[in-house]
């Protein structure tokens, strides 16, 4: 029912409006509510991230750097210095790149590995010292022993010499010598507590009894030499009571001040000792006893005399390779075997020469295991060079020898330390002056002119007497002269009328000097007339069968179809090398006669003589090679393509490994020092520029891409064992040069050097090329030769294509 108006309202209060359904407002804010949990959660989130990124990160670096401090361990483990440098600049690089918050972690971790490879170094290098002291202490007492009975034999072999004489040489140098050796000892060992001071005592102890008993023993084999065995023993009798009649003496000593010698003074109280010399008595009659029973065998045997210079020769007892890789590492020992009845004399000589061979074989091991060797002397030196010729079997007879793998790989060790063997020498300054029409004469020349040739590339510098005769010969070809009458003549002329021969050179090499648009227009044009970029023109290769005999002294490449000029570059060594020849063939060619390049006949002459030279430049191993680093074709001494010439798709493999084994073994500043830097293009962090290393990968591709126009492949001066030259790897990128081989590590393509060897053939560039194309000429006629029904002309024509 509806309410009738002017009537009252009624407030209901709030429970009842609840009971009627009446929804009443909230009292709390529900913003409020829901902000709260929220923003606990993100915090928690936010812990959590934290927290994963903290131990993410602190698990990497711990890892990452464990395994570089092992690294570093092995690497130096004896070096504490090393050590010092390598964990100082880790640690520094490390913190540098680690972010804030992390770098009181990682500072407090690395200092405490640093501590410990610090510790690790410094206690192994420790060790290995005393270690080495010990050994060296050691060493010395046994050598010091056996130096005494050494002489001890002598003076008593000596017919001139007795007890006194051994007396003398016991107080005046026996007793100095074990002074040095225990004053050394005490110093080096006791005060630097790696030796107790009780263990030296026994060992001064042990030594005085020793020498003492040999002195004794001595002085009773002089005595039963003199009288008989009856003598010796009263001797001893009496030294056991304490009354010596060959007693060592004050007056003995050539310096007074040396009888102070605290070693002498220990020695007097040792031996006054009645425990001592009991036990001196006993050793010193078991020795005479036993002396006395080898005597009468040893008197049956002559005593000998030996050519000991003559029995170092190859093949004989006393060669040094007898001693290769610590072989008879015993002198003494290896003397009394191969030497029976030996001079006391010539014992000590012979003793010496092993010796002397032994520790030679050792630096001949430290040096084929890569260590640096300083050598104390030029007889250490020439005794070195000697010991790498005789294990690699060189010797006088075959040392001309250069197609010898061995000797290669002797004189590539010995280049290694820039040694010249004497022996090389020796045989390169043999008589000159000689009649070259004496029979074998010419041939002993030629072996020679093989060995300068191959010494001179490995040592440039190498002066030799007869470098005269053996620079002519090359400049004249003498190694292309194949008759040995005709080559005697021209030797003849050089050696027995030398300074004629000279006074014409000089007197042409005036008239060019002179003249020297005149040369260099007459060589512009043999270049021009012979560059393989001109003779290769297709036109004139398709139709004529002409082939340039000069191919190797340049390069196919830049070939255009009318060249104007020769593009093959010669630079300013080779253009003097050609010059060089070109005048000593002159010189012959022309003969006494005045020589005048300005006229038809000169120019005609001189062409002639150029044209040679390019033979003995031939003859001496240049050629082109495209791998200039500029894209200029340049031709230098063994160049790459004429030597190894393997190229195409294992070519550029071989070329992206030595990137990635640089890349993989290289540390980042290697890297960075090594291929250049550029600025990072990863994430920058804010306010840092990041520096990286090129990345030689990428260089390399582009190289390729660009058909290796910046690539240099350069002879390196050396040879491998089978007699190859070695070559390095650059790039020329953005004018820095960048060494992807250096030092022993050589580019090697094929991995096969040495493949000449294996199979006898001839590797040589031409050989391979002619190789190849009668693989294709045979592979055409299979294919298509039945087309051509037996037309010489037409098979002719094919070949010139092809070839």
């Amino acid at each position: 029912m509806a309410l009738k108006e002017g009537k009252k309202l009624v407030n209901l209060k709030s429970s009842v409006a609840d009971n009627i359904g009446v929804p009443k407002f909230p009292t709390t804010n529900v913003a409020a509510e829901i902000s709260t949990p929220i923003a606990e959660a993100i915090t928690a989130f936010r812990k959590v991230a934290e927290s994963d990124a903290a131990v993410q990160f602190k698990t990497s670096f711990n890892e990452t750097s464990t395994n570089h401090y092992l690294d570093l361990k092995n690497k130096f483990e004896f070096d504490p210095d090393g050590m010092k440098n390598a964990v100082d600049a880790y640690s520094k690089t490390t913190i540098a790149n680690t972010p804030l918050v992390y770098r009181e972690y990682t500072s407090n971790i690395l200092a405490q590995k640093n501590l410990a490879n610090l510790n690790y170094a410094s206690t192994n290098f420790k060790n290995l010292n005393t270690q080495k002291a010990i050994e060296g202490f050691v060493s010395s007492r046994t050598d010091h022993e056996n130096l005494f009975s050494s002489n001890m034999d002598n003076i008593l072999n000596d017919g001139d010499a007795g007890w006194f004489t051994m007396n003398t040489y016991f107080a005046n140098t026996t007793m100095k010598n074990l002074n040095e050796i225990y004053g050394t000892a005490e110093d080096n060992l006791v005060n630097t507590n790696r030796y107790k001071g009780t263990t030296l005592k026994k060992n001064l102890e042990n030594d005085l009894t020793n020498v003492e008993v040999l002195r004794v023993v001595n002085v009773m084999k002089q005595l039963t030499n003199d009288n008989n065995k009856g003598t010796a023993l009263v001797y001893l009798n009496d030294y056991a009571a304490n009354k010596d009649s060959k007693a060592i003496s004050d007056n003995l000593f050539e310096n007074p001040k040396d009888v102070n010698n605290p070693i002498y003074q220990k020695y007097k109280a040792h031996i006054g000792n009645e425990f001592n010399r009991k036990d001196i008595v006993k050793k010193a009659l078991d020795l005479y006893e036993n002396y006395n029973g080898d005597k009468i065998k040893n008197m049956m045997l002559a005593k000998k005399t030996y050519d000991l210079s003559g029995l170092q020769e190859p093949g004989a007892v006393l060669n040094v390779v007898n001693f290769e890789d610590a072989k008879n590492s015993n002198p003494s020992k290896y003397v009394t075997d191969n030497f029976p009845g030996i001079k006391a004399t010539q014992f000590n000589e012979a003793v010496g020469i092993v010796q002397t061979h032994i520790q030679t074989q050792e630096l001949v091991s430290d040096a084929k295991n890569g260590k640096a060797i300083k050598f104390i002397d030029e007889t250490q030196k020439d005794n070195f060079a000697k010991a790498i010729l005789a294990n690699n079997g060189i010797n006088d007879e075959n040392i001309t020898d250069v197609t010898n793998p061995k000797f290669a790989e002797a004189m590539s060790l010995l280049k290694s330390y820039n040694i010249t063997p004497d022996a090389v020498i020796k045989r390169l300054n043999t008589k000159v002056n000689v009649d070259y029409n004496e029979q074998g004469q010419v041939e002993i020349y030629r072996e020679n002119l093989a060995l300068y040739k191959y010494m001179q590339g490995l040592y440039p510098n190498m002066t030799i007497d007869n470098a005269f005769i053996y620079e002519e010969g090359l400049n004249m070809g003498a190694t292309a002269v194949s008759d040995n009458k005709v080559l005697a003549a021209k030797l003849n002329n050089i050696a027995k009328d030398t300074d004629k021969y000279k006074e014409t050179k000089i007197t042409i090499d005036q008239n060019l000097s002179t003249n020297a648009n005149e040369v260099v227009d007459a060589f512009s044009s043999v270049i021009s007339n012979l560059d393989i970029n001109t003779d290769s023109w297709w036109a004139k290769k398709f139709f004529l069968s002409e082939k340039n005999q000069y191919t190797d002294l340049f390069h196919n490449s830049g070939t255009t179809l009318l060249p104007s000029r020769a593009s093959t570059l010669l630079t300013e060594d080779v253009k003097a090398k050609w010059l060089e020849a070109t005048v000593a063939q002159l010189t012959h060619l022309n003969g006494i006669k005045n020589f005048d390049i300005t006229t038809n006949e000169g120019k005609k002459l001189f062409r002639h003589a150029a044209l040679k030279g390019l033979d003995v430049l031939k003859d001496q191993g240049f050629s082109g090679t495209k791998f200039s680093g500029n894209g200029s074709i340049k031709m230098v001494n063994k160049a790459y393509e004429d030597t190894i010439g393997f190229q195409g798709q294992g070519f550029e493999n071989s070329i992206i490994a030595q990137g990635n084994y640089l890349m993989n073994t290289l540390s980042d500043a290697e890297q960075k020092e090594r291929f250049g830097i550029k600025e990072s293009k990863a994430f920058p962090i804010i306010g840092k520029t990041t520096i990286e290393a090129n990345n030689i990968n990428d260089i390399i591709k582009t190289e390729i891409d660009n058909g290796f126009q910046n690539t240099i492949i350069e002879f390196a001066g050396t040879y491998n064992k089978y007699g190859q030259p070695n070559y390095h790897l650059k790039i020329n990128h953005n004018n820095t040069l960048i060494n992807l081989t250096e030092g022993d590590n050589y580019f090697d393509p094929t991995g096969f050097a040495g493949v000449n060897q294996i199979t006898g053939k001839s590797g040589n560039r031409k050989q391979l090329i002619n190789t190849l194309a009668e693989e294709k000429y045979s592979k055409f006629m299979d294919t298509h030769g039945h087309l051509l029904d037996g037309d010489s002309g037409m098979e002719a024509f094919a070949k010139n294509v092809i070839f």
